[in-house]
Protein backbone atom coordinates (compact mmCIF):
# COMPACT_ATOMS: atom_id res chain seq x y z
CA UNK A 1 0.00 0.00 0.00
CA UNK A 2 1.26 3.57 -0.73
CA UNK A 3 1.96 6.27 1.74
CA UNK A 4 -0.80 8.12 -0.40
CA UNK A 5 -3.04 5.49 -0.16
CA UNK A 6 -2.59 5.23 3.57
CA UNK A 7 -3.35 8.32 4.19
CA UNK A 8 -6.80 8.73 2.66
CA UNK A 9 -7.96 5.75 4.63
CA UNK A 10 -6.24 7.44 7.87
CA UNK A 11 -8.78 10.50 7.36
CA UNK A 12 -10.64 10.76 10.85
CA UNK A 13 -9.30 7.71 12.21
CA UNK A 14 -9.01 7.48 15.91
CA UNK A 15 -5.96 6.11 17.60
CA UNK A 16 -6.93 4.29 20.44
CA UNK A 17 -4.50 3.40 23.38
CA UNK A 18 -1.98 1.49 21.37
CA UNK A 19 0.54 1.44 23.91
CA UNK A 20 -1.16 1.74 27.02
CA UNK A 21 1.00 1.17 30.11
CA UNK A 22 -0.51 0.18 33.57
CA UNK A 23 -0.72 3.58 34.51
CA UNK A 24 -3.38 4.26 32.01
CA UNK A 25 -1.02 6.38 29.47
CA UNK A 26 -1.17 5.85 25.57
CA UNK A 27 2.12 6.79 23.54
CA UNK A 28 1.40 7.50 19.81
CA UNK A 29 4.36 8.62 17.42
CA UNK A 30 3.62 9.08 13.91
CA UNK A 31 5.41 10.70 11.14
CA UNK A 32 3.68 11.26 7.27
CA UNK A 33 4.31 12.64 4.16
CA UNK A 34 2.87 16.52 4.63
CA UNK A 35 2.85 19.82 2.29
CA UNK A 36 5.08 22.30 3.47
CA UNK A 37 2.73 25.10 3.05
CA UNK A 38 0.21 22.64 5.09
CA UNK A 39 -2.08 23.66 7.83
CA UNK A 40 -1.45 21.54 11.16
CA UNK A 41 -3.92 21.94 14.18
CA UNK A 42 -3.55 20.69 18.25
CA UNK A 43 -6.78 20.87 20.13
CA UNK A 44 -5.59 19.64 24.02
CA UNK A 45 -7.18 20.64 27.31
CA UNK A 46 -4.06 20.14 29.59
CA UNK A 47 -0.92 18.65 29.67
CA UNK A 48 1.63 20.60 27.42
CA UNK A 49 2.39 21.45 23.52
CA UNK A 50 5.16 21.92 21.92
CA UNK A 51 5.89 22.37 17.88
CA UNK A 52 9.02 22.68 16.59
CA UNK A 53 10.05 22.41 12.57
CA UNK A 54 12.24 20.60 10.44
CA UNK A 55 12.97 20.18 6.58
CA UNK A 56 11.24 17.57 5.66
CA UNK A 57 8.01 17.83 3.79
CA UNK A 58 6.33 15.22 6.35
CA UNK A 59 4.53 15.93 9.93
CA UNK A 60 5.75 14.30 13.14
CA UNK A 61 3.07 13.47 15.94
CA UNK A 62 4.33 12.27 19.37
CA UNK A 63 1.39 12.45 22.17
CA UNK A 64 1.26 11.06 25.36
CA UNK A 65 -2.00 10.80 26.91
CA UNK A 66 -4.39 9.30 29.28
CA UNK A 67 -7.17 9.74 27.52
CA UNK A 68 -7.89 9.68 23.45
CA UNK A 69 -6.15 11.49 20.50
CA UNK A 70 -8.11 11.47 17.52
CA UNK A 71 -5.90 12.24 14.26
CA UNK A 72 -7.77 13.32 11.44
CA UNK A 73 -5.42 14.17 8.28
CA UNK A 74 -4.85 14.43 4.50
CA UNK A 75 -1.13 15.76 2.96
CA UNK A 76 -1.99 19.26 3.01
CA UNK A 77 -3.82 19.35 6.94
CA UNK A 78 -3.99 17.12 10.05
CA UNK A 79 -5.72 17.77 13.25
CA UNK A 80 -4.85 16.63 16.54
CA UNK A 81 -7.65 16.41 19.27
CA UNK A 82 -6.67 15.34 22.62
CA UNK A 83 -9.45 14.94 25.01
CA UNK A 84 -10.37 12.46 27.93
CA UNK A 85 -7.55 13.07 30.17
CA UNK A 86 -6.53 13.52 33.58
CA UNK A 87 -5.68 16.99 34.26
CA UNK A 88 -2.94 16.46 36.32
CA UNK A 89 0.25 18.17 35.71
CA UNK A 90 2.20 16.19 33.21
CA UNK A 91 -0.37 13.34 32.10
CA UNK A 92 -0.63 14.84 28.04
CA UNK A 93 2.35 15.51 26.08
CA UNK A 94 1.68 16.86 22.46
CA UNK A 95 4.56 17.46 20.25
CA UNK A 96 4.32 18.07 16.55
CA UNK A 97 6.83 18.86 14.24
CA UNK A 98 5.71 20.63 10.99
CA UNK A 99 7.68 21.97 7.59
CA UNK A 100 8.76 25.31 8.57
CA UNK A 101 6.34 27.05 6.25
CA UNK A 102 3.40 25.42 7.20
CA UNK A 103 0.24 26.80 9.02
CA UNK A 104 -0.06 25.84 12.81
CA UNK A 105 -3.18 26.50 14.56
CA UNK A 106 -3.43 25.66 18.54
CA UNK A 107 -6.41 25.49 20.64
CA UNK A 108 -5.62 25.29 24.42
CA UNK A 109 -7.35 25.38 27.54
CA UNK A 110 -4.58 25.36 30.48
CA UNK A 111 -1.80 23.53 28.50
CA UNK A 112 1.30 25.82 28.15
CA UNK A 113 1.97 26.16 24.40
CA UNK A 114 5.36 26.63 22.93
CA UNK A 115 6.90 27.14 19.37
CA UNK A 116 9.96 27.64 17.62
CA UNK A 117 10.87 27.97 14.55
CA UNK A 118 7.61 28.16 12.28
CA UNK A 119 8.24 31.00 9.78
CA UNK A 120 4.29 30.36 7.91
CA UNK A 121 1.31 31.68 9.81
CA UNK A 122 0.72 31.04 13.30
CA UNK A 123 -3.34 30.68 15.42
CA UNK A 124 -2.81 30.18 18.96
CA UNK A 125 -5.45 30.04 21.46
CA UNK A 126 -5.46 29.13 25.55
CA UNK A 127 -7.32 30.41 28.49
CA UNK A 128 -4.97 29.77 31.44
CA UNK A 129 -1.94 28.48 29.61
CA UNK A 130 1.00 30.07 28.93
CA UNK A 131 2.23 30.75 25.38
CA UNK A 132 5.89 31.19 24.43
CA UNK A 133 6.92 31.53 20.54
CA UNK A 134 10.58 32.02 19.23
CA UNK A 135 11.26 32.69 15.49
CA UNK A 136 10.00 34.34 12.71
CA UNK A 137 6.52 33.50 12.00
CA UNK A 138 4.99 35.40 9.29
CA UNK A 139 2.06 36.79 11.20
CA UNK A 140 1.06 35.51 14.68
CA UNK A 141 -2.73 36.20 16.16
CA UNK A 142 -2.64 35.15 20.08
CA UNK A 143 -5.82 35.01 22.27
CA UNK A 144 -5.33 33.79 26.25
CA UNK A 145 -7.85 34.79 29.38
CA UNK A 146 -4.93 34.54 31.87
CA UNK A 147 -1.57 33.09 30.04
CA UNK A 148 1.11 34.99 30.03
CA UNK A 149 2.83 35.21 26.46
CA UNK A 150 6.04 36.20 24.92
CA UNK A 151 6.92 36.39 21.47
CA UNK A 152 10.48 36.88 20.54
CA UNK A 153 13.01 36.02 17.82
CA UNK A 154 12.10 38.82 14.95
CA UNK A 155 8.30 37.91 14.03
CA UNK A 156 6.36 39.56 11.08
CA UNK A 157 2.73 40.81 11.79
CA UNK A 158 1.79 40.19 15.94
CA UNK A 159 -1.88 40.50 17.23
CA UNK A 160 -2.14 39.13 21.20
CA UNK A 161 -5.50 39.86 23.05
CA UNK A 162 -5.29 38.79 26.69
CA UNK A 163 -7.74 40.00 29.44
CA UNK A 164 -5.35 39.51 32.71
CA UNK A 165 -2.21 37.89 31.03
CA UNK A 166 1.27 39.32 30.91
CA UNK A 167 2.84 39.74 26.93
CA UNK A 168 6.25 40.51 26.32
CA UNK A 169 6.62 41.18 22.55
CA UNK A 170 10.70 41.10 21.48
CA UNK A 171 12.27 41.99 18.29
CA UNK A 172 9.29 42.40 15.95
CA UNK A 173 9.58 43.37 12.63
CA UNK A 174 5.79 43.80 11.14
CA UNK A 175 2.98 45.79 12.71
CA UNK A 176 2.07 45.26 16.53
CA UNK A 177 -1.06 45.22 17.89
CA UNK A 178 -1.77 44.62 21.73
CA UNK A 179 -5.00 44.57 23.73
CA UNK A 180 -5.48 43.98 27.48
CA UNK A 181 -7.44 44.43 30.46
CA UNK A 182 -5.25 44.23 33.17
CA UNK A 183 -2.00 42.61 31.62
CA UNK A 184 1.39 43.95 31.51
CA UNK A 185 2.51 44.76 27.98
CA UNK A 186 5.68 45.29 27.40
CA UNK A 187 7.46 45.96 23.44
CA UNK A 188 10.75 45.72 23.67
CA UNK A 189 14.06 45.91 21.35
CA UNK A 190 10.89 46.41 18.52
CA UNK A 191 12.14 46.92 14.74
CA UNK A 192 8.38 47.99 14.42
CA UNK A 193 6.91 50.97 12.00
CA UNK A 194 3.29 50.55 13.40
CA UNK A 195 2.34 49.94 16.76
CA UNK A 196 -1.00 49.97 18.62
CA UNK A 197 -1.77 49.32 22.01
CA UNK A 198 -4.84 49.19 23.93
CA UNK A 199 -4.96 48.50 27.90
CA UNK A 200 -7.48 49.17 31.10
CA UNK A 201 -5.13 49.15 33.70
CA UNK A 202 -1.94 47.24 32.47
CA UNK A 203 1.24 48.68 32.87
CA UNK A 204 3.05 49.74 29.21
CA UNK A 205 6.56 49.84 28.63
CA UNK A 206 8.19 50.52 24.86
CA UNK A 207 11.71 49.71 24.50
CA UNK A 208 13.26 50.05 21.46
CA UNK A 209 13.74 52.33 18.26
CA UNK A 210 10.99 54.07 16.27
CA UNK A 211 10.81 54.27 12.42
CA UNK A 212 11.42 57.61 10.99
CA UNK A 213 8.10 56.88 8.80
CA UNK A 214 6.52 55.09 11.65
CA UNK A 215 3.09 55.89 13.74
CA UNK A 216 3.01 54.45 17.40
CA UNK A 217 -0.32 54.83 19.48
CA UNK A 218 -1.19 53.85 22.64
CA UNK A 219 -4.03 54.17 24.89
CA UNK A 220 -4.21 53.49 28.69
CA UNK A 221 -6.93 54.05 31.13
CA UNK A 222 -5.19 53.77 34.43
CA UNK A 223 -2.21 52.00 33.45
CA UNK A 224 0.98 53.56 33.48
CA UNK A 225 3.12 54.32 30.19
CA UNK A 226 6.83 54.68 29.93
CA UNK A 227 8.85 55.02 26.46
CA UNK A 228 12.63 54.35 26.86
CA UNK A 229 13.64 56.01 23.70
CA UNK A 230 17.48 55.87 22.47
CA UNK A 231 19.38 58.94 22.61
CA UNK A 232 18.94 59.63 18.98
CA UNK A 233 15.49 59.30 18.61
CA UNK A 234 13.60 61.35 16.14
CA UNK A 235 9.88 61.58 17.45
CA UNK A 236 7.19 64.00 17.93
CA UNK A 237 5.51 62.29 20.72
CA UNK A 238 1.98 63.63 21.77
CA UNK A 239 0.04 63.20 25.21
CA UNK A 240 -3.33 63.83 26.41
CA UNK A 241 -4.17 62.55 30.21
CA UNK A 242 -7.15 63.72 32.24
CA UNK A 243 -5.57 63.55 35.46
CA UNK A 244 -2.29 61.33 34.39
CA UNK A 245 1.52 62.55 35.65
CA UNK A 246 3.73 63.43 32.46
CA UNK A 247 7.35 63.30 33.10
CA UNK A 248 9.98 63.55 30.08
CA UNK A 249 13.51 62.71 31.49
CA UNK A 250 14.97 61.81 27.90
CA UNK A 251 17.75 64.37 27.37
CA UNK A 252 16.16 65.25 23.91
CA UNK A 253 12.95 65.96 24.59
CA UNK A 254 11.73 69.63 24.53
CA UNK A 255 8.21 70.48 25.01
CA UNK A 256 6.27 71.92 22.82
CA UNK A 257 3.30 74.55 23.32
CA UNK A 258 -0.21 73.70 20.88
CA UNK A 259 -2.48 76.62 20.37
CA UNK A 260 -5.46 73.93 20.81
CA UNK A 261 -3.67 72.34 24.54
CA UNK A 262 -5.25 72.89 27.62
CA UNK A 263 -2.20 72.93 30.08
CA UNK A 264 -3.26 70.08 32.44
CA UNK A 265 -4.03 67.73 30.03
CA UNK A 266 -2.32 67.92 26.37
CA UNK A 267 1.26 67.94 26.20
CA UNK A 268 3.65 67.47 23.11
CA UNK A 269 7.69 66.68 22.69
CA UNK A 270 9.95 66.75 19.99
CA UNK A 271 12.88 64.68 20.25
CA UNK A 272 15.29 65.11 17.36
CA UNK A 273 14.03 65.79 14.13
CA UNK A 274 10.39 64.55 15.38
CA UNK A 275 10.49 62.41 12.38
CA UNK A 276 8.33 59.12 13.91
CA UNK A 277 4.92 59.65 15.20
CA UNK A 278 3.65 58.47 18.65
CA UNK A 279 0.28 59.40 20.28
CA UNK A 280 -0.26 58.35 23.92
CA UNK A 281 -3.57 58.65 25.44
CA UNK A 282 -4.45 58.12 28.74
CA UNK A 283 -7.02 59.25 31.75
CA UNK A 284 -5.17 58.63 34.82
CA UNK A 285 -1.90 56.49 33.80
CA UNK A 286 1.55 58.25 34.78
CA UNK A 287 3.41 58.91 31.49
CA UNK A 288 6.95 58.86 31.42
CA UNK A 289 9.44 59.47 28.39
CA UNK A 290 12.98 58.79 29.20
CA UNK A 291 16.36 57.00 27.61
CA UNK A 292 17.30 53.59 27.17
Amino acid sequence: MTISRWIVLSVCLVIPGVTRAQDGLSKIDTTLAFEKNGTAELVVVAGSVRVTTWDRSAIRVHVTTTGTARFDLDASRARVTVDGARAESGTVICEMTVPAAARVRVNSTAAPVTMTGVTGLADLQTVTGAIDVTGTPQRIEIETVSGKVRVAGGPGDVHVSSVSGNMDVEAATGAVNLESVSGSIRVLNARTARLNVTTVSGAVTYDGNLDPHGRYDIESHSGAVTLALPDKTAASIGVETFSGQVRASHPGAVRRAEASATEHTSYRYVVGGGDAKVNVDTFSGRVEITAR
